[in-house]
């Protein structure tokens, strides 16, 4: 069983091969990966689970990353098993650089499927095939937006407006601020003078 595809990305070439490349980043690439440990340069021990038909595998074994012309191409060979199968994938990775910030990756390969893995149909493992290209395609680019994207923390801020009065302004306001003192204390003492009188006429 084979696929194949290619997708360009907003980035160097030698950023997408270092990403490829690094073991930290790497296990994030492979969709449903539960582990993977380097044992040597371009080699890792580590187990994935799969969804194959009905039933989730969870496999473990190898991944051999062969650099054919850094940073142009290489090969990979993975292989994992379980007691009831096991799950070989080769293939070939191309970087094409389509100007300093974008390059265009294509790949291509073969999946091979023993005991229970095989039993389902020819159709369904080029489906699952399919889907898990996509979404390491999906994780790379995540990876790429994370490596390239500048986050800015200033915010553009309008100045605040002028509150500052003219002096023939500030004497108005004092004006009318001691013209409502007065109105007040005069309103004040009415109401006083009021209660004093009826106090009177009661007694």
């Amino acid at each position: 069983m084979n696929i194949a595809g290619q997708q360009t990305y907003a980035a160097g070439r030698e950023v997408l091969w270092a990403l490829l490349h690094d073991p930290v980043v790497l296990p994030h690439l492979l969709p449903g990966c539960q582990s993977l440990v380097a044992t040597s340069t371009d080699q890792y021990h580590g187990s994935i689970t799969i969804r194959i038909g009905q039933v989730m595998e969870t496999l473990e074994g190898d991944l051999l990353l062969e650099p054919g012309a850094p940073p142009r191409s290489f090969s990979f060979h993975a292989e994992g098993r379980n007691p009831d199968g096991a799950l070989r994938c080769r293939g070939r990775i191309a970087l094409q650089a389509e100007g300093p910030d974008a390059t265009t990756l294509t790949y291509e390969a073969e999946f091979e499927t023993d005991g229970r893995p095989a039993q389902v149909s020819s159709r369904m493992h080029q489906t699952i095939a399919q889907s898990f290209a996509r979404r390491s395609l999906e994780a790379l680019q995540k990876q790429v937006d994370i490596r390239t994207r500048v986050y800015t923390t200033t915010t553009d801020r309008q100045p605040a407006p002028s509150t500052s009065l003219s002096m023939p302004a500030v004497e108005r306001l004092v004006m009318r601020r001691r013209a409502v003192a007065v109105v007040v204390m005069a309103l004040s003492l009415l109401l006083v003078r009021k209660r004093l009188d009826r106090r009177r006429a009661r007694s």
